[in-house]
């Protein structure tokens, strides 16, 4: 009965050990961490504000510059 408890004991402790590694590795590669505000947008919402920022028509508003 002991066996099962340690075995259950050491599963759950790698399992903790590995978010933790997985945390770590996340914060460390820039690929995968939070940079910014944009970083939540879709290609699509990014391209959009990308076209705003250089004064290029939105057709989606009627072709009228912003």
């Amino acid at each position: 009965m002991e066996d099962k408890k340690l075995k259950k004991q050491v599963k759950k402790n790698t399992i903790s050990l590995a978010h933790k590694q997985a945390d770590k590795d996340i914060q460390r590669d820039e690929d995968l961490s939070d940079k910014g505000p944009e970083d939540e947008l879709d290609e699509g919402e990014l391209a959009r504000l990308e076209g705003e920022d250089d004064g290029e028509m939105d057709v989606s508003d009627g072709g009228e510059n912003k």
